[in-house]
């Protein structure tokens, strides 16, 4: 059996993974020590360098299984729905996605201020994962309203932009509060915003 692939080699590769995912939540990824993510996957420092090179290696490899659970799911496109009908559908199923993980939020907060210009690699992650996710699916949808006479606005990249920051813009906001967002003190409910939400998208319709 090939060494990277056996099952206790991916057995203590995921043990890392998911040491350094408490850790980052926890201190931070500048923080975060080597030595720490070892001790906590209960293994030597040596091991977690002999499965990674460096610590950004290990950021990396967070990053892409983070986004990989952000950006795969279903939607629920009707056989008989326009671009607009399905551009609606992605952006709301987008935005009960960033709720439902707020400490994937956390993370790309902290992974952009201490990664403030791309990566090389971070290009390949977003290149991979658009191949099997739906991270950029509104630009087609885009074109199939524009195709169909559903979208009618004048720059319908342009204000899918404008929708696009808006829903991951309050999930990361609120991913940074150290209350409860949606617990027994709600300040907003799941329903407003996503009425407000219908309201951004009536700008489609020019």
């Amino acid at each position: 059996m090939n060494k990277v692939t056996s099952p206790t080699r991916l057995k203590t590769r995921l043990k890392i993974i998911e040491a350094s995912k408490t850790l980052f939540e926890k201190k931070g990824i500048t923080n975060t020590k080597i030595m720490e993510i070892a001790e906590m996957a209960g293994i030597t420092r040596i091991t977690v360098y002999d499965h990674f090179q460096t610590k950004d290696n290990i950021v990396n490899e967070v990053l892409y299984d983070y986004l990989s659970k952000l950006y795969t799911f279903k939607l629920d496109y009707q056989i008989n729905d326009n671009g607009y009908q399905k551009l609606s559908i992605l952006f709301h199923t987008l935005l009960n996605s960033y709720f439902e993980n707020l400490h994937i939020m956390r993370f790309l907060i902290n992974y952009y201020q201490e990664y403030p210009q791309k990566t090389t690699y971070e290009e390949e992650i977003f290149n991979k994962i658009n191949k099997v996710t739906n991270i950029n699916k509104y630009k087609d949808l885009n074109i199939e309203g524009i195709t169909d006479g559903s979208v009618t606005c004048e720059k319908p990249i342009e204000v899918g932009f404008i929708i696009l920051q808006h829903v991951i813009g309050i999930p990361m906001r609120f991913s940074l509060r150290s209350d409860t967002f949606f617990g027994n003190e709600t300040r907003i409910s799941k329903d407003k915003l996503h009425e407000s939400l219908d309201r951004l998208l009536t700008m489609y319709k020019g």
